[in-house]
Order: C-alpha cells, then structure tokens, then sequence
C-alpha cells in the first residue's frame, strides 16, 4: 500500500496529562527527532531495558478518558515506535592482514521505528503499547512491489539493519509480518530477558514466530554514500539488493529472525534470487554488531562468456591482536565459484557464427583454494576499468590462472591451456552498445584492454605446440585445418548488430544468460614443423589471423580454397630442390587452406586463383612452355573439379615407434595436377601447345584421330621432401598433348606438330629417369608436301627411342640402300631427325634429307639430278631452312683402249639462317679420260653465284680442279677465285662493304675492279 500522508497539528500544545503510571515512565528523548505528528516523550523501563521514542500521526491523548483519539476523524491514527540505532557497521580487515591494535572504524546507522495504526479509543496505557501484536503495521509501498526512489516518510516503518540500508516487512501474502513482544518484563529466575520487538507472521489471528513461520522483508532504500572503508556490504549491494526485492516480480529476503532493542538488534537474514547481479544475501547480526555475512554476486569470466560467481564473506572473529591481546574484528575475504564451468560456441548474437575463433567449447577450472583479490585493468590511455565492473582475479599476490580444456572445430577434446580469471559483474555484462550516454561502457573498455595485447601473459594462450584445428573439416578437404599451434592472442568480440539493436540484443542477452561479449582471435602463432621435429628447441614462430574468406563464408563455396588462416606477413616456402630446370616448387604463401594447403589467396578473396600470384618461381614445362600460361587464371575454382586442380602442400609428421615417443621425422607432400589449357588461348593463329579437347580448332590436327583414344590432356606435379634424411622425390608428367613449332608468332607459322602420348621425368635424391612416348610427329603448314615421305620411313622403320641427360631427345638417321630399277638408279638418300626438350632454354627439332654437300642423286638413262632439304626450328623461332635441287647429265665411254666420262649439272638452292636468306645458284661440269689404265686424266668446273637478301650482297666463286695420274706419279692443279659485289641501292650495302660512311654515296662495282682485273677474273673460269 502507499503511505498515507502525515497529519499536521495545528491545536495547542499536547500537555503531558496522562495516566499517572503512564506519566511516571515516561522521559524526555535524550535527542530531539523531527515531529512526524504528536511526540509524546520516550518510554523508559530499566527493567528489560525498553526505551521508545512515542509519535503519534493524526491522533492525541484523550485526558479524561485515558485514550488515543483521532486528531482528524475518518483518517488512521499512526502510533510511531522509535528504536535508537540498531546496528553498527565496523571496518574489515583481509584474512591475510594482523588484527590492529587500534579500533577499527565504524558508522552508526540511523534510529529505526515502527509504525503501528491503532483504532480510535485506544487505551494510552504502557501494556498497550507493548502489546505490538494487537496492531498493524503502517509500510511503504514498496514493501509489497511498489517502486520509489526516495528515502521513506517518517510515519513508515523503517528498519535500518544493516547501517544504510532501510528494510520493511511485508505487508501482503502468507509472509505478512507483524510484530510481537512482552508487555512486561520476562525474569527467569534472577535475570530478566532483554526487551524486543519480534517480527513474525500474522495469520489472520495471531503472530507466528519463526521458526513456526518465516516473515519477509524488503530492503526499500539505501542511503547513499560508504564511509572511507570497507564494510561487509558496500554500496553498489545495497542498492542491488534495494532493485532486487522491490517492484514488479521481485523476490523478498527471508527473515530467520529480526528482533529490536535498545542494545541493537538482532537479526538473521536470507536472500536467494535465480535472475540479477546478486544470487544470494546472508546476514547475521547479534545485538546490531555483524557476525557472519555474505553477498553473491554473479558475473562472468571474460574472454569465455562462463558464468561465474564472486562471494565476498565476512565473519567476526577473535585472534591476538597487533599488541597480543585478544580482540574481535571483521575479517573479509572474497571466494569465486565457477557456476557454468562448460560453455559451447557458437552463441546467439556471435559474429561470423563464431568461427573467429578456433574452439566449439571450453571448460575451465579453478586449480586452487582460497580468497581472491581484484586487480584493477588498466587500459592503454591511463585509465581504468572500476575494480567491482571488472577486474583480473588475483590470490596469493599472483593472478589465478584457470585450467582450461578445449574442443577444436575437428572435434579435438583435448587442448589445454590456462589463463588468468577477468571477473565481469553481471552488472555490466549484457550492455551491447559501445557507449551510453556519450560515456563508453565497460565492455567496450575492455575489448580495447585485449585489443592492445600490452599484457600477453593475461591475453594469450600458450599453447606450446599443440595440434588446433582452426576451421569445420569439409568433405572434399585434403589438407585439412590443424595447424601445431604455439600462441593464440586473444580478443573481445561484441554482439553483431546487423539485424538488430542494442536494447534488442540486451533484452535477449539478458533472457538467455549470455553475456555482449565472445571470445575470438587476434593473432595467433603457428610452429614450423619441420624445423621442431629436426633441430628440437624452441621452433620459430609464423604469425597468422583468421582469414576474412573463413569468417564471411565459412565452407561456402566464395571460400574457393577453404581458407581459414592468413600470413601477416607473406612468406617464400620453398621445402623442395629446384628439379633441374623442369620446375620450380617455391610457394608465395600468404594463406592456408584445406583444399591445397600453404598458398596464394585468392585474388581479391573471391572465387579466383592465378598462378603468377601463387608461385615465387613459376614452373616451366620442356623447358620453355611457362605452366602459368597453360594454366591461367581459374575464374570458378568453386567449382570441384577446377578446386582440384590447385597446388596443395602438405605436411606429415611421422610419430615414434610407441604412442608417447616423439616426433622422427617430418615430410612435405607438395602435389599440382593443374587442368592445362592450349596455348595460346584465344585468336585464330595456330597454337603452339595443343590439348586434345581441341585437336579439332588446329588445320593441322583436326583431321587426324586422337591418338589417345578420347582422353584429355592431364598434367601431374608432385614433389615430397623429407626431413631429417633430406631425401627428396619428384614427378612432372605430362598426358595426351601436342606442341607445334615454330610459336605462331607472326610472321612464323608452325611447321612441325609433335603429338605425345606421354611424358614423364622423375628424380629420387639426384637419380633421375624420363619415360617418353611420342605418338606421332608430323610436317604441317608449308612443309606439309614432306609427309608422305615421313610416313613412309617411319612406318617402315620406326621412330629411335628417347634418351635423358638434362632433357628429353630424340635422334636417329635412316640410311637408305641405293635402288636401280631398269634405268632407274638413286643413290645417297638419307633421313635425319632430332626432336630436343631440354630441361631448360628452348625445346627444338630438326629434320633433315641429305645435305647440300653430300645430296642424293637419281638417275634415268644418263639424265638425272640431285637435292637436299634441311629443317631445324625451336620454341622461338625458325633456325635453319635450307633445300637445293640440281638436273644432271652423264656420259660414259668404254672402249678397249681408253675410257671417258662427262656429266654436267646445273642447280639452285635457297638457305634461311640466322634470319638471312641466301639464293644460290650454281654450275658444274665434271669429265675423266683413261688410257689402258696408266694414265688418267680429270677435272671439274664450277662455278656459283650467292645472293643474300638480307644483306644484298652478291657473292661469285668459281673453282677449278685438274689432276694427272701415271705410273710416274700424280699433279693436282687448283685454282679458286671469289667476288663480292654490293648491288643495293643503300647505305647499309656499302657500309658492309666497308666503302661509305653514313650519308655518303656507295661505290659501283666498277670502282672496286679495274678492267685489267675483271678480264683476269674472267680468264680464270678458262684455266
């Protein structure tokens, strides 16, 4: 009910006429209290000690009659019981300090009183006003759920027990409290008890007393202010347990016993509360002095969100003092419990579902015993965070580190680490906004404490190299996520408020138990196997954060590598040799993934991969073709099989012998069987590398079945080296592809296709092998008229087999036997061919029929010719092109006595090399006359005329041999003769010719020959 307001006497003065027993009782107060009505004076009885300070509120004492009569008639009449102060509240002092000599100090709470309505008519009589079961009681509305904030109106009963906090009795329910005591002293014998006022419960008749029935009582206001010490119940609890017993659904505390005297009271006191900051209150006061109390707060252990519960106790106990004597002091400890020692993650309200952190739950434990302390955080500015919002736990003068047990997101039970306590006051613990009335709040105080990482021993775990999965394994995944862990530096998430507010998450927060913060990953730091398992010792350490792919998508498909952990610094990784040239297996490494391990991220984080990101020395293939070119940019490698073809490097660390035995030994398995691509991708000019899914795009192959009977080009890169033997393996094999050389580069075109069944280079610590098998080879483009000759060798004679010595070669000439076929002969016909991949520089082939210095020759019936051809050609260009042809006619003469023979040639060839082309033209006559055979006699002319285009330059040689051989010996007789003529029209033909300089005319040719000397030049084709 709401109280009713105070009367105001406005007759005169009451006299003090009453009973004369009553007279004789009664006494000034030693103190004047401000009028709450009518004071009647103050009612002593040394006795059993009573003494009362008498008000009445609307009433006054009806002399002739001896009663109390209503002042206003229709209002209730107050009868105001004032007690003097019924507690005292003392000094405390921790377990661990020596009792003190000197008087503690203490604070006197305020006289507490009773307020009683009593009838019209009421005898004024010293046993009816003891009789205080006969009366109800006059509350504030808050003593039955009502709300108010100020301090309670001086008709109210008001019980300040403890000191500063204002109790009052239920006045509704099956707790209504009333109040009891003797209205004459009680003597046993000699002694008489002391006076009280009891609270019980009224049930309708009379006042049960405890333990018969438990009244209730609610702390309704608490005066402001704590003196400059500390007192068993502070404060910020006082007004917790002022908001936790009054208003709507609020819980009483329940009264064992509360009795007043003018000795102070007694009082026995019990609170429990499922919701709010408090969980439970106890106080036992013996005659206003404190004996036992106990105030449990409730809170929560940061970063882990467990609920937790901090006790502060205090007791009175009796030990030698600083001067030996014996004396009594409140001693006051504080005692954490660990309420929700499990907690699972994700949680409602988490940001990015919880997966900036590597944990599904922890479980922590208090190792030790005993009190602990409060350490105040101190932030990176300067300032702090209040030691009773949040504190770190201390005991014993050093922090209290809690064991703790994690669960990884691979479902590994058993990482295990600890970490110092930071106490959150439940208080505190639900406020999801950064800031409340411009004034930051606590939590976002102290995710900035964790953000700084100035103390590492109270916000890192030291994990010391335990195995942590950081990321949900996914099906497909092969590398996995478990990474030997070293260091995890922790942070303090806030609620995600994307969808939300702050009230709305606080109101939930608050409904679920959970409190605004998580925690989550800052950096952590990562060991390198290998050198732990080799050189033992401390490994060094590789700094990572959680990538931002992992927490935007998770397993998703935009997180194309299934990313979970990104370098803060990139590295090189380069666990391999460089495998003579054929590749390269250094990795820029920036992220970890569970598809392909250490590697490249994706560019921009998307669902796209380029090798010339991802590889620190990109890979070549037969020397010359860049794998990132035939690989390209995967635009999707979403997609499962375009994932499968990303490089995966992964690490197995082989154990000892027995369970517990450590580490021997420690493997990189480096493995990339990229989906290859013709090169060039794009455009109508032939390509140089050639896939089997486009055999159909190229001139050249289209027509021609795939010899590889449907299956699609694959490639396979696979490199393991293991530590501490250092023995290395490596593989680079190469499926069902075809290469045409030239480059189509303009203006070269390709002239030869090469098509491959396989081929495969292998090495095992330095001991290297090739497997080469070429299905075919073919002339294409303008030297496609060399085929069927090709064909027929070949299928009649076979390729030569392949050899390695630092490449892939293939050699082998084909000797053709001379044929006559009537009057057909051929003579000196001869196949070359030489294919060359080395493992670096520029894969080659060369073909050649003959040379022009050794041509084959056919003949029919003395008419004939000869000719040559020669092709070589490399990955960048053509080298060599160089072809003659000659008609030949041959005369012999066999008589009995002398022999002779005559033939005539006459020939054209054409020469590309080093990028000049020569045209040469030439003449030959040959002829021999033989005597019985004693004398012979033979000669040969030729002469030749050299052009190169290039240079225009024209070149004449002309060369005669003779010799005579007898019986008497043998002359040779050799004269050569050779001229360069400049026949351009420019200074670069003179300037060759060494005649001009830049900008001056060029010598004709008849200023480089006289006439005397062109007709000796002439004479000399006669000699």
């Amino acid at each position: 009910m709401e109280p009713e307001p105070a009367p105001t006497h406005t007759g005169p003065p009451l006299e003090r006429s009453a009973p004369r027993t009553l007279l004789e009782a009664l006494t000034p107060p030693a103190a004047p209290s401000p009028p709450v009505g009518t004071h009647l004076g103050t009612l002593v009885r040394p006795d059993d000690q009573v003494r009362l300070r008498i008000d009445l509120v609307n009433g006054a004492i009806d002399a002739a009659g001896g009663t109390i009569v209503a002042t206003v008639a229709g209002r209730p009449i107050r009868l105001v019981l004032t007690f003097g102060p019924q507690h005292t509240v003392e000094a405390t002092i921790a377990a661990t300090d020596t009792l003190p000599a000197a008087a503690q100090g203490q604070r006197q709470a305020a006289p507490s009183r009773i307020s009683l309505t009593v009838p019209d008519g009421t005898p004024f009589t010293v046993a009816t006003l003891l009789d205080l079961a006969a009366f109800a009681l006059h509350l504030d509305g808050r003593a039955d759920g009502g709300t108010n904030s100020a301090e309670p109106t001086a008709d109210v009963t008001a019980i300040e027990v403890p000191t500063s906090l204002v109790l009052s009795p239920t006045g509704r329910g099956p707790a209504k409290g009333r109040f009891t005591a003797a209205t004459t002293p009680v003597t046993h014998d000699d002694v008489t008890e002391l006076w009280r006022a009891r609270l019980g419960v009224f049930d309708g008749t009379a006042v049960v007393e405890p333990p018969a029935a438990l009244p209730a009582v609610r702390a309704i206001w608490s005066r402001p202010g704590d003196p400059p010490f500390t007192r068993p119940v502070d404060e910020d609890q006082r007004a917790l347990l002022v908001e936790q017993t009054t208003g709507p659904g609020s819980e009483p505390i329940t009264v064992s016993q509360l009795a007043l005297s003018s000795h102070g009271a007694f009082a026995d006191l019990d609170g429990a509360w499922a919701t709010g900051v408090l969980a439970a209150y106890q106080q036992r006061v013996v005659t206003g002095r404190d004996v036992h109390v106990e105030v449990v707060e409730r809170g929560y252990l940061a970063p882990w969100g467990l609920r937790a519960t901090l006790t502060t106790l205090t007791e009175r106990v009796f030990e030698p003092d600083a001067a030996g004597d014996t004396t009594a002091a409140l001693v006051q400890d504080v005692y954490l419990a660990i309420s929700e020692p499990t907690t699972d993650y994700p949680q409602e309200f988490m940001p990015f579902e919880g997966r900036k952190l590597p944990f599904l739950s922890v479980t922590a434990a208090d190792p030790g015993s005993g009190p602990v302390g409060k350490d105040r955080i101190v932030l990176p500015n300067g300032s702090s965070i209040n030691r009773d919002k949040a504190c770190v736990l201390t005991r014993d003068g050093a922090d209290l580190a809690l064991t703790c047990t994690a669960t990884d997101r691979t479902g590994r039970a058993s990482v295990t680490f600890s970490l110092p306590a930071v106490f959150v006051a439940d208080s505190e613990a639900y406020e999801a906004a950064e800031t409340v009335g411009g004034e930051r709040t606590v939590l976002a105080k102290l995710a900035t404490w964790y953000g700084a990482a100035d103390e590492p021993a109270r916000q890192e775990l030291a994990l010391g190299g335990q195995a942590v999965g950081w990321a949900t394994p996914s099906p497909d995944g092969e590398a996995g996520s478990v990474q030997t862990t070293n260091r995890i530096r922790l942070a303090l998430d806030r609620p995600d408020l994307t969808d939300t507010t702050a009230a709305a998450v606080e109101a939930r927060l608050r409904e679920l138990g959970r409190p605004a913060f998580y925690p989550a990953v800052d950096a952590a730091f990562i060991v390198d196997v290998a050198s732990a398992t080799t050189l033992g010792g401390d490994p060094p350490e590789t700094e990572v954060t959680v990538a931002q792919r992992w927490l935007d998508s998770g397993l998703e498909p935009d997180n194309v590598d299934l990313g979970y952990l990104d370098l803060a610094t990139p590295t090189v990784l380069t666990p391999t040799i460089e495998a003579t040239g054929m590749m390269s297996a250094a990795l820029n490494v920036d992220t970890y993934g569970q598809r392909r391990g250490a590697g490249t991220a994706p560019v921009g984080g998307g669902r796209s991969w380029d090798p010339l990101d991802a590889l620190a020395g990109l890979p070549k293939l037969l020397g010359n073709l860049a794998l990132a070119e035939l690989v390209g940019r995967v635009d999707d490698v979403a997609d499962e099989l375009q994932a499968k073809g990303l490089p995966t490097l992964r690490v197995e660390v082989r154990p000892g012998a027995e369970l517990d035995d450590p580490p021997v030994g420690v493997c990189f398995h480096f493995t990339w069987e990229p989906t290859l691509k013709s090169f060039p991708a794009e455009g109508d000019e032939p390509r140089t590398f050639v896939v089997t899914a486009d055999f159909e795009d190229e001139d050249a192959l289209k027509d021609l079945p795939k010899p590889f009977g449907g299956d699609e080009t694959h490639a396979r890169l696979a490199l393991t080296t293991c530590l501490p033997e250092n023995s290395t393996s490596f593989e680079a094999t190469l499926e069902r592809f075809a290469i045409q050389l030239p480059p189509s580069i303009p203006p070269l075109v390709p002239v030869v296709a090469i098509l491959f069944d396989q081929v495969k280079f292998t090495t095992t610590n330095g001991s290297s092998n090739v497997d080469t098998d070429i299905a075919d080879w073919l002339f294409i483009g303008p030297l496609n008229w060399l085929e069927p000759i090709k064909d027929f060798v070949t299928e009649v004679l076979g390729l030569g087999a392949a050899t390695f010595d630092g490449g892939i070669f293939v050699k082998y000439g084909i000797p053709i036997p001379g044929l006559t076929l009537g009057v057909l002969t051929v003579d000196g016909l001869r196949l070359d061919l030489g294919i060359d991949l080395p493992d670096s520089g520029a894969s080659s082939i060369d073909f050649a029929m003959c040379t022009r210095d050794d041509p084959f020759t056919i003949t029919i019936m003395g008419f004939g010719g000869n000719g040559s051809f020669g092709l070589e050609v490399d990955a960048s260009k053509i080298v060599l092109i160089e072809g003659s042809m000659a008609v030949t006619y041959a005369l012999a003469v066999d008589m009995f006595i002398a022999s002779a023979a005559l033939s005539a040639s006459l020939g054209v060839f054409v020469l590309y090399e080093d990028d000049e082309v020569t045209l040469g033209a030439y003449a030959e006559l040959r002829g021999s006359v033989s005597v019985l055979g004693l004398f012979e006699v033979s000669g040969k002319v030729t002469v030749g005329l050299l052009y190169n285009v290039t240079t225009q330059i024209l070149r004449g040689v002309a060369a005669v041999t003779g010799e005579v051989s007898s019986p008497f010996g043998k002359k040779e007789v050799t004269h050569d003769v050779e001229v360069e003529v400049a026949v351009g029209n420019g200074n670069g033909a003179a300037r060759r010719l060494g005649a001009a300089a830049p900008g001056d005319t060029a010598l004709s040719f008849a200023d480089h020959y006289s006439q005397p000397e062109w007709t000796a030049y002439c004479s000399a084709f006669a000699a």
